[in-house]
């Protein structure tokens, strides 16, 4: 009875399920992280295009192809020119998209992820 009022901490399973946990946690970010930085560069680009002196008056031809010019250079797969919404606000430009990435966690677990960039934020 001593010996147990003595014992404190925690036991191996305890430190084992924490381990799991966090390599879970980690894991899931590793594959979660990339779709988050492609849309921060998608809004860059967004915001490069609306802000270039060149695309004042622009053809939706124009934006869509310096869109895709700029997508090409950075690797960006998951908006199309197409996708891309064009819009003329009291005379500034706004582009927009709406898109959704499916990052497999493991089996048949899928993380559906909604992204919305825009040139308005």
């Amino acid at each position: 009875m001593a010996l147990k009022a003595k014992q404190r901490g925690m036991g191996m399973m305890g430190i084992i399920m924490i381990i799991v946990v966090v390599l879970f946690v980690a894991i899931s970010a590793l594959k979660v992280l990339p779709s988050y930085l492609q849309d921060r560069e998608i809004a860059h680009i967004f915001a490069e295009i609306v802000n270039d002196p060149a695309m004042k008056g622009a053809s939706v031809r124009d934006v869509r192809d310096s869109f895709q010019k700029r997508a090409v250079m950075d690797s960006i797969s998951a908006v199309s020119p197409e996708d891309i919404k064009i819009d003329n606000v009291d005379g500034k430009l706004v582009l927009s998209a709406s898109y959704e990435v499916k990052v497999p966690l493991g089996g048949n677990a899928t993380l559906v992820l909604d992204f919305n960039p825009s040139s308005a934020q």
